[in-house]
């Protein structure tokens, strides 16, 4: 292990905090090579992640990543170290699904897929994107379960007419009260105001 400095024990401690709040630790391998501790051999559990990556987004765009052999095997030989660290699981973000699947095959530790095909050990999606709850951009490798955005709209807008028209709340969405009940009620509080 790296002699840990000042700051780098600083790190630990924030990583570890926030890691009671989320449980893993995403990184890349190199952002991992590049932090000069072992995170993971103090203790804070960390998740791997190849294909595409914080970096790739910002600076090249949304892309699949791994369509040349070059930049497969780049991401193989990533996935590689990242084991070889030990992480938890491997994330593969946004690759050919035959590229997936044949470095989930030639690991040890179990990975997820994210737009990389069924051919990983398990998948995700962000609940946002399966719920329809933006009216964003939609991924190709993204499904939409529900419209849930647009249903929003749509039943607040019917919800804003029907209560400007009166016509909610009905009979049927509020409590009834014997009139016998209601009687009494009102003479009490006629009594209570002091009103005759």
């Amino acid at each position: 292990m790296s002699k840990l400095f000042p700051k780098d024990i600083k790190y630990l401690k924030n990583k570890r905090k926030i890691t009671k709040v989320t449980g893993l630790n995403y990184f890349s391998a190199r952002a991992i090579e590049e932090a000069g501790i072992d995170i993971i051999e103090q203790g804070i559990a960390c998740v791997g992640t190849i294909g595409l990556n914080i970096e790739i987004s910002t600076y090249e765009g949304f892309r699949c990543v791994g369509k040349s052999s070059a930049e497969a095997v780049k991401a193989y030989k990533n996935a590689l170290v990242l084991q070889g660290l030990g992480v938890v699981w491997i994330e593969i973000e946004c690759m050919p699904y035959k590229v997936a699947k044949e470095i989930t095959g030639r690991l040890k530790v179990p990975t997820i897929g994210i737009g990389s095909g069924s051919g990983c050990d398990g998948q995700f999606m962000h609940s946002e994107d399966m719920l329809g709850l933006h009216n964003n951009y939609y991924p190709k490798h993204c499904k939409k379960y529900l419209d849930f955005y647009w249903d929003s709209v749509k039943a607040l807008t019917s919800f804003k007419k029907e209560v400007s028209e009166s016509l909610f709340p009905g009979k049927d969405n509020s409590f009834e009260i014997g009139e016998s009940e209601f009687e009494k009620f009102r003479k009490r509080t006629v009594k209570i105001c002091g009103l005759s």
